[in-house]
C-alpha cells in the first residue's frame, strides 16, 4: 500500500497540504465539546450561576459550528481533488490508447479500456481526495478524544482503548480475504467486457453469462465477510458502552468521580466510534483501490509512468 500512497502524494501533494491542515484543525478541537459538556452537566448538578451556564452553552455551540465549517471546507476540497484526478486518469488512458501505433492490436482490450475509464478510474480517482487527509482527521480525532478521557478518568479511557484494539485485529484479518475476491470480481468483469467488445455476442453468450454468475457469487462472499466483521465490531462497541456505564456508575457511587465525566465519556466513546468506523472504511477503500490501481497499471503500464515532455 505504501507504493500506492507514494503515487498519490507524488501527483497531488500540492493540493493535499491544504486538506491535511484542515484535517489537523478538526482533530485538534475534537475533545473541546466534551470538556464543555462535562462542565455544563456539573454546573447544572451543582446549581451554578445561570449566566455562566449560558456562556458555556454558547461556547459549546461555537466550537461545534467551527468544527462543522472546517469539515465542510475539508470535504469540498477533497472531493474536488478526487474529481480532478478522475478526469486526469481518463484523459491519460484515452490519449495513450489513441496514440498507439497499431490500434488494431488493441481491439481485444477495448472492453477493458471502457470499463476502466467508466468505472474503475472513478473509484480510484475519487478516493485520492481523502486518501491522506481522511486518516489524519480520523486518527487525530481518536487521539484527541481518548486522550481527554484518559486524562479525566484513566479507567474509562482504558475501556475506550479496549473497544478499538480488537476491532483493528478483525478488520485487518478480514480485509485480506476481501481483496482476493475483489481481484477475482474485476477479472471476471473485464473478461466479460472484452468478450462482448471483440466478438459477436451470440458466440460468447455462454462464457459471458458464466462471468456474470461468477461476479454474483464473488460479491455475495464479499458481503458476508463485511457484514460478519461489522457484526463483531457492533458487539465490541456495545460492550464498551456497558463497561463505561458500569465502571463510571461505581466510581460515582463511591464519590471518586463526577457524573459529568461519565456522560462525557459516553459521548466521547460515540465520538471515537464514528471516526473509527470512518477509518475502517478508509482502510477498506484504500485496500480495494490499491487492488484496482495495481490491476489498471498492470493492464495499462503507461498510466504508471511519467509521460516524457515534448
Amino acid at each position: 500500500m505504501s507504493q500506492f500512497y507514494a503515487a498519490i502524494w507524488r501527483v497531488t501533494w500540492r493540493h493535499q497540504i491544504a486538506i491535511i491542515l484542515l484535517s489537523i484543525l478538526v482533530a485538534a478541537i475534537a475533545a473541546v465539546p466534551l470538556r464543555l459538556q462535562q462542565e455544563i452537566i456539573n454546573k447544572m448538578v451543582s446549581g451554578a450561576d445561570k449566566a455562566l451556564l449560558l456562556w458555556l452553552a454558547v461556547g459549546y455551540f461555537g466550537v461545534v459550528a467551527l468544527s462543522a465549517l472546517l469539515k465542510f471546507s475539508n470535504s469540498y476540497l477533497a472531493q474536488r481533488l478526487g474529481e480532478q484526478t478522475v478526469c486526469r486518469m481518463r484523459k491519460r488512458l484515452y490519449e495513450d490508447a489513441v496514440l498507439r501505433d497499431t490500434p488494431q492490436q488493441f481491439d481485444a482490450q477495448r472492453g477493458t479500456l471502457v470499463n476502466v475509464i467508466s468505472s474503475e478510474a472513478e473509484g480510484v480517482g475519487t478516493f485520492v481526495g481523502s486518501a491522506i487527509s481522511g486518516p489524519v482527521m480520523q486518527i487525530g480525532t481518536m487521539i484527541s478524544v481518548i486522550g481527554f478521557i484518559l486524562a479525566s478518568e484513566p479507567g474509562l479511557g482504558l475501556i475506550a482503548l479496549f473497544v478499538i484494539l480488537p476491532q483493528l485485529i478483525i478488520v485487518v484479518a478480514v480485509q485480506g480475504r476481501i481483496n482476493a475476491r475483489l481481484r477475482e470480481r474485476t477479472r471476471h468483469l473485464r473478461d466479460a467486457a472484452d468478450r462482448i467488445s471483440a466478438s459477436e455476442m451470440k458466440q460468447v453468450e455462454k462464457e459471458v453469462i458464466q462471468n456474470f454468475e461468477d461476479i454474483f457469487n464473488t460479491r455475495i462472499q464479499i458481503f458476508k465477510l463485511k457484514l460478519s466483521s461489522k457484526f463483531a465490531q457492533n458487539l465490541i462497541a456495545g460492550l464498551g458502552n456497558s463497561g463505561i456505564l458500569l465502571l463510571g456508575g461505581l466510581l460515582v457511587i463511591d464519590g471518586k468521580t463526577d457524573a459529568g465525566i461519565v456522560v462525557a465519556s459516553l459521548s466521547g466513546l460515540a465520538r471515537v466510534n464514528q471516526p473509527w468506523r470512518e477509518l475502517v472504511q478508509t482502510y477498506r477503500m484504500a485496500s480495494s483501490m490499491q487492488v484496482n490501481f495495481d490491476m489498471i497499471v498492470q493492464q495499462f503500464p503507461e498510466l504508471g509512468r511519467e509521460r516524457p515532455r515534448s
